[in-house]
């Protein structure tokens, strides 16, 4: 994952504008398409799955959806909890964020790399943490 690519999509499943946050200006060279990932089918060598992981109702099948699409390399940045277990909490409507009940999953750091291990990926590596946020890159 270190060059570039010539061009890109971005798949977003809808615009976000809420708690004062707006959706960034377009990328030249970037296809926007907003829907729902788990319907996507055309392949992509990278897939950036960006704060969805701990929206998405089912993440072993989407996690195994990605899979299905992506073929060189999958970015996964989430919402976790710091606990040692592999656990993914479960968080009532607007518990985490009081302007989102879509907030399901605080995953912790074990709980999402054993996910993504068990749905398929290889080569699941910690790429970056702050704050409640972990970055993960990882292979079909």
């Amino acid at each position: 994952m270190t060059r570039c690519a010539r061009c890109s999509q971005g798949l977003a499943c809808h615009p976000t504008t809420y708690r004062r946050w707006t959706q960034p200006p377009p990328l030249e060279g970037v296809e926007y398409v907003t829907g729902d990932f788990l319907e996507w089918r055309e392949p992509m060598d990278v897939t950036l799955f960006f704060n969805v992981a701990y929206h998405v109702k089912d993440p072993w099948r989407g996690f195994e959806h990605l899979r299905s699409f992506t073929r060189r390399h999958l970015a996964v940045c989430s919402l976790v909890t710091w606990t040692e277990k592999p656990v993914w909490e479960l968080y009532l409507p607007r518990e985490v964020n009081p302007d989102d009940d879509t907030v399901y999953w605080g995953p912790s750091e074990s709980g999402l790399t054993r996910l993504l291990s068990l749905t398929g990926w290889s080569d699941v590596t910690v790429v970056g943490k702050a704050f409640e946020r972990l970055v993960l890159t990882c292979r079909p």
